[in-house]
């Protein structure tokens, strides 16, 4: 059945995920892109945030390099993304989303794949709306520690 309510605008989508390296990463590189905007996080550590701002007819995408930010053992994938909604400037289809590729090179020669799949968590932050449209994600931003909690009794699942 299709939903036709509509989509909160000025709101933080939570997503995480949890990646176990058994091996040392010889080089782990991929990109990244959201509907507005995102935060990404690696074991609690901010990387990097994006996607600059672009025209809304061709959405971009940034490079993401995680080779030093891989450890031995857990690890924890997560990013908050703000959706600015529907308007001027925004992305046509007016749906917030997230689109993750990260391709893991192992010493040995074998090789991972992470896609933003099923496999994530995700959850709608209604506790947390952005005051501000077009802003970028600052101190009303959900913290790590909120992201752990919010997504622990979260169903796994794509919004």
């Amino acid at each position: 059945m299709v939903s036709f309510r509509p989509l909160p605008s000025q709101y933080f989508f939570l997503f995480r995920r949890e990646l176990q390296i058994s091996k040392p990463v010889r080089k782990a590189s991929g990109w990244i892109a959201a509907d507005s905007r995102y935060k990404l996080e690696v074991n609690g550590e901010r990387i990097q945030w994006g996607p600059a701002p672009f025209d809304p007819r061709w959405m971009e995408i940034d490079p993401l390099e995680l080779t030093c930010r891989l450890k031995p053992g857990p690890n924890l994938l997560a990013s908050t993304v703000l959706f600015f909604g529907f308007g001027d400037g925004t992305w046509p289809l007016g749906k917030p989303g997230f689109i993750f590729r990260l391709e893991i090179e192992y010493d040995g020669g074998s090789r991972e794949m992470v896609i933003s799949d099923d496999s994530w968590k995700s959850l709608l932050a209604r506790a947390a709306q952005h005051p501000l449209p077009g802003r970028e994600l600052g101190s009303r931003a959900p913290t790590a520690g909120m992201l752990s909690a919010l997504l622990e009794a979260s169903p796994a699942g794509i919004l």
